[in-house]
């Protein structure tokens, strides 16, 4: 394993450590009380209860993306291809399984970026070739703790995306790790915002390493069902 994909195994591992910590913490902080008022009288236009999470859910995203290829046994003048900043647009599914108040769940995601690539020389002064990607796949776990409508979360997981490298495409895979949060506007309906960072590798031709770098951040519009 190659010091990037550890140090992204690393990374990934502790953000769902974080998550599960934190919803432990804050679960034995806040303990459930037996004559809490009823949520509906809490002058709210939506419930402020604790099950407000749990089961399967869609949602769409919208957001920036950062990041870029390298290619460390390449020629020198092809081996960085920095992307700079884009877009994206994003669609997930998932379940989550809520036991009071924390919370564990299971994600898939597609993320497709716009205006985000890299343009270089096959040699100083030469022929230009185009670096992009493909939509980027996520599947990941989440664990997070709820408090009223909100819901705080580390997640952690596999990521896939197809590199196309001067007309070539090139499958390169490898870790994430995300923060973020939710919350609930009435029953069914929530928004929210998510930081994800990607560490992925792979070998195109048996001979070419590709290493990406993929980081997205987003809001959401989302739906439980």
């Amino acid at each position: 394993m190659s010091k990037r994909a550890s140090s992204s195994s690393g990374f990934a591992a502790l953000a769902l450590g974080v998550g599960l910590a934190l919803a432990l913490v804050l679960f034995q902080a806040q303990p459930v009380q037996a004559n809490d008022p009823d949520p509906s009288q809490n002058g709210l236009p939506f419930s402020a209860g604790r099950d407000n999470f749990g089961g399967f859910y869609y949602a769409f995203s919208v957001g920036g993306v950062s990041g870029g290829v390298t290619a460390p046994n390449a020629e020198p003048w092809a081996q960085d291809r920095p992307f700079g900043d884009g877009q994206s647009l994003g669609f997930s599914v998932g379940h989550n399984w809520q036991t009071d108040g924390w919370l564990v769940g299971l994600e898939a995601r597609a993320v497709v970026t716009h205006d985000f690539g890299h343009v270089g020389y096959w040699a100083p002064g030469s022929l230009t070739f185009e670096t992009q990607l493909e939509p980027v796949y996520d599947l990941r776990v989440r664990s997070g703790v709820v408090m009223g409508n909100f819901l705080v979360y580390g997640a952690a997981g596999y990521s896939v995306v197809q590199v196309d490298s001067a007309g070539s495409d090139v499958s390169v895979d490898g870790w994430n790790a995300s923060v973020g949060f939710e919350m609930n506007m009435r029953d069914g309906i929530f928004l929210g915002a998510d930081y994800t960072v990607r560490e992925m590798e792979g070998v195109g031709g048996g001979v070419t390493v590709f290493e990406a770098d993929v980081d997205s951040y987003s809001l959401s519009l989302g739906f439980r069902f």
